[in-house]
């Protein structure tokens, strides 16, 4: 059987575009909407990601997601924060670490958690 090669980038960008905007971290049941959500982003993902072509480019493309998940989502929910460190700890998270290091920090310092 043949299969054609799309890429996956456009497509992962719209599964988060979609699950961000869900709401699914509100509720009785917002526990599961962290979890899928962590799992869309990568989070415990990382060696499937940099199994992409250019996971940098991929990375980046989704910044500004990844970006709208720590406004909406780095709470002091502690499975987000430490998913999280880990991405931006591994190899396919340095595209976005600088610029979400500050984000740990201006969190911490807007007393949204604190770092033991």
């Amino acid at each position: 059987m043949v299969q054609t090669a799309r890429p996956f980038a456009p497509t992962w960008r719209q599964m988060l575009e979609f699950a961000l905007s869900a709401g699914w971290t509100q509720g009785r049941r917002w526990y599961r909407g962290e979890m899928l959500l962590r799992q869309l982003l990568g989070f415990g993902e990382t060696g499937s990601i940099d199994q992409l072509p250019d996971p940098a480019l991929a990375i980046r493309g989704l910044r500004d997601l990844y970006q709208r998940w720590v406004n909406d989502c780095l709470t002091d929910e502690e499975d987000n924060v430490a998913g999280f460190a880990h991405f931006l700890a591994n190899d396919v998270g340095a595209p976005l670490r600088l610029d979400n290091l500050r984000s740990f920090d201006g969190a911490s310092n807007a007393g949204r958690y604190t770092m033991a």
